[in-house]
């Protein structure tokens, strides 16, 4: 294959990807923040929606629009409104870790829905 050089300056538009740990990361942002937060390009896949869910389990309000790959969420300044819940994570390593830590730094008891989830080094250290 021979690959000529182009003489003249492109103009294009690339559309990259999401991340599964990206998103799951700016969801937590987000959630934590003050105010509204739009994620665009946002990977929805299992982990992250599972995420997503799990964080509106625990009271923050989370529109997911997955034509436009986006995410908005409404964060309360760092508080967390449930003091109890129940979370089903599935299997979804990097969305397990940030609820774990949340409620094990406010005293907060959370439940995880599968039992290969309770197995994690992560678990183990905090439960």
């Amino acid at each position: 294959m021979l690959i000529l050089p182009i003489p003249h300056p492109l103009s294009a538009t690339v559309r990259v990807p999401g991340s599964k740990s990206l998103t799951n990361r700016a969801l937590l942002i987000a959630s934590l923040a003050e105010g509204t937060t739009c994620l665009t390009n946002a990977l929805f896949s299992d982990d992250s929606r599972t995420f997503a869910k799990a964080l509106q389990t625990l009271g923050f309000d989370i529109q997911l629009n997955e034509a436009n790959h986006e995410m908005t969420v409404t964060g309360l300044g760092g508080k967390i409104p449930a003091n109890k819940a129940e979370l089903f994570i599935g299997n979804a390593g990097t969305a397990a870790r940030f609820p774990i830590r949340i409620s094990h730094s406010r005293k907060r008891r959370i439940y995880f829905g599968r039992r290969r989830a309770h197995e994690r080094t992560s678990h183990r250290r905090l439960g």
